[in-house]
């Protein structure tokens, strides 16, 4: 992830993996900071098919959450998972300790990350 501009409020960050195997997906856990705004989950077929596979438009540190699928999604070898968020590093973020700093990947609450967790098993 690159650093977020002081004062930007809606900076873009994306990661994706790709399975080289036939695997059953269980869950997600997106995970950001306290300038997190949005975060999606697009899975992406060997096909080219897209669809959306979780949607947290209004991002917030304080309820990070496990999101559970009811029955496991079997993705198929080749497939891809593509994540995307935006954080908001302007002052118009009441969750923001500094809109006036840079902010770079870190630990702590006041740096950011961008981890979209997947739980997932392989499929034989």
């Amino acid at each position: 992830m690159r650093p977020l501009p002081a004062g930007e409020g809606a900076y873009e960050a994306k990661s994706e993996t790709a399975f080289d195997h036939d695997a059953d997906l269980y869950s997600f856990l997106p995970h950001m900071h306290l300038r997190g705004k949005d975060f999606r989950y697009e899975v992406v077929y060997p096909d080219g098919k897209r669809e959306t596979l979780l949607s947290v438009p209004r991002y917030d540190f304080n309820w990070q959450s496990t999101y559970r699928l009811e029955k496991p999604l079997h993705l198929p070898a080749g497939t891809r998972i593509e994540c995307t968020a935006h954080y908001d590093n302007s002052k118009h973020n009441p969750n923001n300790p500094d809109p006036a700093k840079r902010v770079r990947w870190g630990d702590q609450t006041w740096d950011e990350m961008m981890i979209g967790f997947v739980d997932y098993a392989n499929s034989k």
